[in-house]
């Protein structure tokens, strides 16, 4: 729970930490392996601080367009002028590569470059709004991801990779607890069918109460601020959403099974008093 409170603080410690690897000789290795993509273009209309949200080739969510433009040595993106609409395509200036194995390498190192700096990455999908023609999903995008400064908005790292952290502790927490307790009463931490049981819907009970903070701090925040509402979402914990969903598909299904299984004992039952 004070994780959720604090998300901020924390993301800037990870922020801090991430930052720290850019003087690596590895990533400094990477970070020059990467240079002269054409993902990384950032000519008229595609420069900024924000120039990443503009760019199919820093989208985790559109990796063969990515991985076409790196190959092809040549950048495709989308220009927007007073609400007219621009296909760039920028050839010529930037290295090829033959093969596919080589431009996955080559991406990876390059996204993982990136994603240690202040702006981190775009979150996955940003960079399709972006070339949607409506306005205000466009500008939704850009501003959720400029942040009101470097690294303050919505990214791979304060969306994905420091709320993932909430997760991991609930989970360590709640598994050694219920190990450690069948441990103590039966001398095995293995557990039963039922205890299994048990323990998905404490695990879904805790994570429902971190992403009710969540939620809750969201909408204080989407009241509070006056403009940039949208800057709120940072603080939705996107992992523990789809964690629930995930442990809520589970319970539903023990419970399923097991209402099978007592029906089957009772058909048995029945069976065995009519013999």
């Amino acid at each position: 729970m004070a994780a959720v409170w604090y998300d901020t603080t924390i993301d800037g410690a990870v922020a801090d930490g991430l930052g720290a690897t850019r003087k690596s000789g590895w990533m400094r290795a990477w970070e020059r392996a990467g240079k002269r993509l054409p993902i990384d273009y950032t000519g008229p209309g595609f420069g900024g601080r924000a120039h990443r949200v503009r760019s199919p080739g820093h989208d985790l969510g559109r990796p063969f367009e990515a991985l076409r433009q790196i190959r092809a040595g040549e950048f495709r993106g989308v220009r927007w002028d007073y609400g007219d609409k621009y296909d760039v395509t920028v050839g010529g200036r930037f290295r090829e590569v033959d093969s596919l194995a080589e431009a996955l390498v080559l991406w990876a190192q390059h996204l993982a470059a990136d994603v240690v700096t202040p702006m981190s990455l775009p979150m996955p999908g940003s960079s399709w709004l972006y070339e949607l023609d409506n306005r205000a999903l466009r500008k939704f995008a850009h501003e959720v991801y400029l942040g009101t400064s470097a690294g303050n908005g919505l990214n791979v790292r304060s969306g994905i990779l420091t709320p993932s952290l909430s997760v991991i502790t609930t989970e360590v927490i709640l598994r050694t607890h219920v190990h450690a307790r069948a441990y103590a009463s039966t001398g095995s931490a293995r557990l039963d069918e039922r205890e299994q049981a048990r323990r998905t819907e404490l695990l879904l009970a805790a994570h429902s109460l971190v992403g009710a903070a969540s939620a809750g701090k969201t909408l204080t925040r989407m009241i509070i601020l006056d403009d940039r509402k949208g800057m709120a979402l940072r603080h939705v914990n996107v992992p523990v959403l789809l964690r629930m969903g995930c442990l809520a598909v589970q319970v539903a299904h023990d419970r399923w099974t097991q209402s099978r299984a007592v029906a089957q004992d009772w058909d048995a039952l029945a069976a065995g008093l009519m013999q």
